[in-house]
């Protein structure tokens, strides 16, 4: 168990190295112009990079396979024969947007993760905005939001190409569009890596912590206000770990607050 969490936290470490949203420059590449990087990036874990180039110009096909292909290299995966876990026939499948919009009621934070490149991700968090509205929420923080380029966003009523990195892509900008003639207030609660940290394990978890502190701050002054985390990949985890490093930004969430969040 340890090393699994040990080797958890170091593919989440080297994940961390793409997701700081803001630094890049919002760039629209071809598809050809995309295929010419990756056929001389020998670097696995930039796939993941030119699968979100792709998703931004609508170009599905390549993002699926720019991703699968980044996958199997990066984690030295071979496609195999597939062992299927018995236990999930005893489940039914059941319409996702209907489900969740029941059990919400029971909880004040709900956390929604999303791939970076999939903007399918972005589209059912869009429709389940719609129906979380009803029940309460009327708040929801966005990874990528620059905190300091959309201090008018609420006001402004859509996203810029400078608002953060993943807006550039189409699905991503419609969400923060519906989310706010619906009448939520989008917020940002990125936070940068303390670049002065050596330790690569206590880099990464800079801003795991400010991230979740931004969120908590917010709770802070408004204890009863429900909300919405949208958020990629590992930050979603609730898993807590014992000593300094507390986890990722839904368990120092959990842990700090005490509040137990629903992550999707």
């Amino acid at each position: 168990n340890t090393m699994k969490n040990i080797t958890f936290l170091i593919l989440t470490i080297l994940h961390a190295n793409f997701c700081n949203a803001q630094t890049a420059n919002p760039v629209y590449l071809f598809s050809s112009e995309i295929e010419a990087k990756l056929k001389i990036d020998t670097i696995s874990k930039n796939y993941q990079h030119y699968a979100v180039n792709y998703a931004i110009i609508g170009d599905y096909k390549n993002t699926l396979f720019t991703e699968e292909l980044g996958v199997l290299k990066y984690k030295k995966l071979k496609k195999g024969k597939v062992t299927i876990d018995t236990s999930f026939f005893n489940y039914k499948p059941v319409n996702a947007l209907n489900e969740i919009n029941k059990i919400s009621e029971n909880h004040q934070i709900i956390i929604i993760n999303e791939a970076h490149y999939s903007a399918q991700n972005r589209v059912f968090t869009t429709q389940l905005l719609k129906k979380l509205y009803s029940k309460g929420y009327k708040t929801i923080f966005l990874e990528g939001l620059h905190p300091d380029r959309n201090k008018n966003l609420n006001k402004r009523k859509h996203a810029l190409l400078t608002s953060g990195y993943y807006f550039n892509e189409p699905q991503y900008g419609n969400l923060v569009r519906v989310a706010i003639k619906k009448g939520y207030t989008v917020l940002p609660y990125e936070h940068d890596q303390d670049e002065n940290e050596k330790d690569p394990l206590k880099l990464w978890y800079s801003r795991e912590e400010g991230q979740a502190d931004n969120i908590l701050a917010f709770l802070k002054e408004n204890p009863k206000e429900k909300i919405i985390i949208h958020c990629g990949y590992g930050h979603i985890s609730e898993k807590i770990f014992e000593g300094e490093i507390v986890g990722n930004m839904a368990a120092i969430i959990k842990k700090k607050s005490g509040i137990n969040p629903l992550t999707i």
